[in-house]
């Protein structure tokens, strides 16, 4: 079911600094880049009025990304700024995660259903038509992305 853990993803309010951290102090290379529209934001994810600014970052082995995510919205940024704990103990509009890749999108999605586990969204394929990808949440809440490769 699983093949591997792809990546990591951290929000970033200062997407400068986050770079300068990750990259002059910790030595990580910027592997890939790009940016989600509003439209792709809110398909995969639910948040509305912003694009999403993403870097991939990793070693030379590169066995497991990190993601860094930083909001073009200020109002948006401010949101994740201050985290928020809802009644049952989540966080409100995280957007941390784990991402793994499958093999078979459908037939997982199908068994989390099952599972009464909660979707945030059905599989759909990104904006490149590179991947089929859905998003869930586990027991405690946390966000966990399911990618597979097309």
């Amino acid at each position: 079911m699983i093949k591997n853990i792809r990546h990591v993803g951290f929000v970033t309010a200062n997407l400068e600094k986050a770079l300068k951290f990750y990259t002059e102090i910790l030595d990580l290379k910027i592997i890939e880049q790009g940016k989600l529209d509003q439209y792709e934001t809110l398909k995969l994810i639910g948040i509305v009025d912003s694009n999403i600014i993403w870097i991939k970052l990793g070693t030379e082995e590169n066995n497991c990304l990190l993601e860094l995510y930083y909001f073009e919205s200020a109002k948006v940024r401010e949101w994740f700024s201050d985290l928020k704990i809802d009644d049952d103990g989540y966080e409100v509009y995280s957007y941390h995660h784990i991402s793994f890749t499958v093999d078979n999108i459908e037939k997982l999605h199908f068994t989390l259903i099952k599972e009464n586990v909660e979707m945030i969204c059905s599989p759909s394929i990104d904006a490149l038509c590179k991947h089929k990808i859905f998003f869930a949440r586990d027991n405690d809440g946390n966000l966990i992305e399911f990618v597979e490769k097309i």
